[in-house]
């Protein structure tokens, strides 16, 4: 495992999700859970969601400002490298995102 790789995804995956809880003033979860011989990662933000998921991995697709659009696309390319996967989806118990990201043990 390269930790720096690794490293920049946590990166990423932060600070979108402190950037989409930052009009609430909401709180980050990042919590994880050993299962079998995984490791799944959650990053939960209580922002407002995804209005749509159809473009969250296309290269230099950003509904930010100031994006460039390589966050996620990244983040995805280096977690499958590890054999591992990489989701976003709307957050089924409050509002907001959870990331997760799952690796081999």
């Amino acid at each position: 495992m390269d930790p720096d790789q690794i490293e920049q995804v946590l990166i990423n995956l932060t600070k979108n999700a402190i950037e989409a809880s930052e009009e609430s003033g909401a709180t980050v979860i990042i919590h994880w859970e050993f299962l079998d011989e995984q490791f799944n990662l959650y990053i939960d933000d209580c922002g407002e969601g995804l209005a749509s998921s159809e473009n969250l991995f296309t290269p230099f697709f950003t509904t930010k400002p100031s994006g460039s659009g390589i966050g996620l696309t990244l983040s995805r390319q280096i977690i499958e490298g590890h054999n591992g996967s990489l989701g976003l989806k709307n957050h089924p118990d409050h509002p907001g995102c959870r990331a997760t990201v799952s690796l081999p043990i």
